[in-house]
């Protein structure tokens, strides 16, 4: 127990003491809430910001700056709302290898906490929620999925995580063959939900844009669209999803948990997929991939489950091939593309 508090303890404390330059959106919103929270009463902060956040947040950041003001606390207590509920959701998921799951959200996602501070809460809470969909544990689901969206409204999206992963075990339920053609349909479902949502999202975009002037500054700033980075994370997955197919087919049927390592893993990576192709809708809109993360969150606990999982082929290869690829995106993106402003880390009271 010691040792779990003392790991999450430390990128609590380092992003707590990091400098207001580090992470764009901490200059964007953080410290001006922070400021205004300080300064004011609880009832008058959150109306004042009921607009520019969603309520748990302005509860998050009203709290942490009382009674010290301290924009260190500030800034640990947004990082404990991202890490402590991932730190759950992946021990759900399996007590094994935790901390692989944890050096994959490092050099994955923490940089990305850094700056989409309420986004990645959010995600943390779906994730959480997620866990209780393979238990087919409807209220609990609906209870972190609230959660999520009272930190930020485009976790709304997370209600489709329960059909989504109580269709994919259903899968498992029948033959073989059965199975195989209920994966492929799925996939096939998706792949058309995705096509139709974009164009909904272009058109919808467009459609605020000609009646309020600050929705063309989304329309106006694109990305150019799925980067190498983001190409070769899908490949990665894609070739983990075939390398267990024939492992999958021999689970169809089969009675038992429906938690099974390899199932689990397989969904999560799917999950992970439908992220890599959300971060497509940059090509609409640059803060439109933020969506991306949603299905990215589940990155570290499905390489966690890869060293688990007996039945995969060459598990601890994988992983270290996984390990390999995200310490390189760390330092290919964040280092040296300076993405979400994180490079060089700064200390409060110097360089990091």
């Amino acid at each position: 127990m010691a040792a779990t508090i003392i790991a999450l303890l430390i990128p609590v404390i380092l992003c707590g003491m990091r400098d207001a330059s580090v992470g764009t959106d901490v200059a964007v919103y953080a410290f001006w809430m922070f400021q205004s929270a300080c300064v004011s009463s609880f009832g008058e902060f959150l109306k004042n910001y009921a607009s520019e956040a969603n309520l748990l947040f302005n509860v998050l950041t009203w709290l942490s700056c009382h009674p010290f003001g301290s924009f260190a606390l500030y800034l640990g207590a947004i990082e404990t709302a991202v890490i402590v509920p991932f730190y759950f959701a992946a021990r759900r998921v399996s007590k094994e290898g935790l901390w692989i799951a944890f050096l994959a959200y490092a050099l994955f996602l923490l940089p990305v906490s850094l700056n989409a501070m309420k986004q990645m809460v959010a995600a943390s809470f779906l994730f959480l929620a997620a866990t209780y969909a393979f238990d087919r544990d409807l209220k609990r689901f609906i209870l972190w999925y609230i959660v999520a969206m009272l930190f930020h409204q485009t976790a709304a999206v997370g209600l489709l995580l329960y059909p989504f992963i109580v269709a994919y075990l259903s899968s498992y339920s029948g033959t073989r063959l059965a199975g195989g053609r209920k994966r492929t349909a799925m996939a096939l479902l998706l792949i058309a939900l995705f096509a139709v949502g974009a164009c909904v999202l272009y058109f919808g975009l467009s459609w605020l844009a000609s009646i309020k002037g600050s929705y063309s500054y989304a329309l106006d700033n694109r990305d150019a669209g799925l980067d190498n980075a983001m190409l070769v994370l899908l490949v990665f997955v894609t070739a983990v999803l075939l390398l267990t197919s024939d492992a999958a087919r021999a689970e169809d049927g089969l009675k038992g948990a429906d938690m099974t390592p390899l199932r689990v893993m397989r969904c999560f990576l799917c999950l992970v997929a439908i992220g890599c192709l959300a971060m497509q809708l940059g090509v609409i809109a640059q803060n439109l991939l933020r969506f991306g993360y949603y299905g990215l969150i589940f990155l570290p606990s499905a390489i966690q489950l890869m060293l688990c999982c007996r039945k995969m082929p060459l598990g601890r290869l994988v992983v270290a091939a996984f390990l390999l690829y995200l310490a390189a995106y760390f330092v290919h993106v964040y280092v040296g593309g300076g993405a979400h402003g994180v490079y060089p880390f700064l200390l409060s009271e110097g360089l990091f």
